[in-house]
């Protein structure tokens, strides 16, 4: 999967730029961290992890800040300019919804608190 990451200078941030990756189409984890939001600071991270068929382990880090423009194989093309850009992202990637995951989490601890009242 050819990925590539476009800050530009109108994004007025420490970073800008183009960035290409090469990611192997099996992977064996995605995963998403969320950083304190400031103005025009990285809000996120993807990174990914497989296996080459040398069976070494490689990663690749995709960092996020705002106005983050994403292609990916020259193809789909993606706004990421905040956190719920990338969870959007993350679930065209993954078919992960985090949103709805949490969502079930939080309801599976009230349930979980108020069956505690009862005992």
């Amino acid at each position: 999967m050819k990925i590539e990451l476009i800050n530009p200078k109108e994004a007025n941030h420490n970073f800008t730029g183009i960035q290409m990756y090469n990611i192997q189409e099996e992977l064996y984890k995605v995963n998403m961290f969320f950083f304190n939001e400031k103005n025009n600071a990285l809000f996120g991270r993807l990174d990914f992890m497989w296996m080459t068929k040398e069976n070494r382990w490689c990663s690749e880090n995709l960092d996020f800040y705002p106005s983050t423009y994403v292609i990916v194989n020259d193809k789909d093309k993606f706004y990421v300019n905040d956190k719920q850009d990338l969870i959007k992202f993350y679930h065209w990637l993954t078919g992960i919804d985090y949103n709805k995951k949490i969502k079930e989490l939080q309801e599976f601890a009230k349930a979980q608190n108020i069956s505690k009242d009862f005992q």
